[in-house]
């Protein structure tokens, strides 16, 4: 899970190894974006951080947390991090993931309302998503949102399967005053001028698809790969060799063997999953 750390947070200057964080939980990245705050230094505004214990987490930046299921429920307190409760969505297209999504939303109890240009469309959305307010309309126009009362108070979901016209939308959601909002993406290269408007994105299964490609070519023990942050990081999942020089060896004992921008995140042992902390050993077929 990826949070952004509050203005108020007061351990700016603490080191994580100190911070109060479970066992269960681990911080995989630090993205470091900061290009309006003079006092940072230019090397900072703009930095992918693998984090060890002696780094620290700054306001402002955006953390990838990872843990075990039933402990990322505390990761909101531990970062202080206020999360308002989500009440209603404006979803424009109405794409499988328009769909698959506003599923997932009904059973959260939000409210949903989809605008979707193409009438047959509409039928087939109003047939399946009864819970919906389907509108017939082109979500480009501005006037209309406005006309249908879209604002701040909802989230608004450029969702389809264009990533020029979700571009478009997501610029025009922002101008009708919404202040989430979230684009699909099925290509990142648009991704770095999204965050520059404040505008939250998805990276689609085409991406997924890629990366799992990408997986197969690099080589047998390598299962998966993932991008992340623009391609400027990496998550491998690899299966341990017999013959591994790191099998046996404490997590926090291994620095002469790893890259220091390198973190061992996540273990898998026998159907087991163990969070990368220091105690930690490696085994084979791990």
């Amino acid at each position: 899970r990826t949070i952004v750390i509050p203005e108020s947070w007061k351990y700016n200057q603490t080191p994580i190894a100190k911070l109060d964080i479970p066992e269960e939980i681990i911080i995989g990245l630090i993205r470091r974006h900061h290009p309006h705050k003079a006092k940072i230094d230019s090397e900072e505004k703009e930095k992918i951080i693998i984090p060890h214990g002696k780094d620290h987490i700054l306001a402002g930046d955006e953390v990838t947390v990872i843990g075990e299921t039933k402990s990322m429920e505390k990761v909101n307190d531990i970062f202080e991090v206020k999360e308002e409760k989500l009440k209603s969505v404006v979803i424009v297209g109405g794409s499988k993931s328009s769909v698959e999504l506003a599923k997932i939303l009904h059973r959260l109890g939000v409210r949903i309302k989809i605008f979707e240009k193409d009438e047959k469309r509409c039928d087939f959305l109003a047939d399946n998503l009864p819970e919906a307010t389907i509108i017939h309309h082109d979500g480009k126009d501005l006037e209309f949102l406005l006309a249908e009362k879209v604002d701040a108070k909802d989230t608004f979901i450029a969702c389809t399967q264009s990533d020029e016209t979700n571009f478009l939308l997501s610029a025009i959601g922002k101008q009708a005053g919404c202040e989430k909002v979230i684009a699909l993406l099925s290509d990142a290269k648009l991704a770095p001028i999204l965050r520059q408007l404040n505008i939250r994105f998805s990276i689609s299964k085409k991406v997924n698809i890629s990366n799992r490609i990408t997986s197969i070519i690099h080589a047998d023990t390598v299962l998966s790969v993932a991008s992340l942050c623009d391609n400027q990081a990496k998550v491998f999942e690899i299966k341990v060799s017999y013959d591994s020089k790191i099998i046996g060896i404490p997590l926090s004992e291994l620095g002469s063997h790893l890259p220091s921008d390198m973190l061992i995140a996540v273990i898998v042992n026998r159907g087991q999953v163990i969070i990368g902390k220091g105690n930690r050993v490696i085994s084979p077929n791990d």
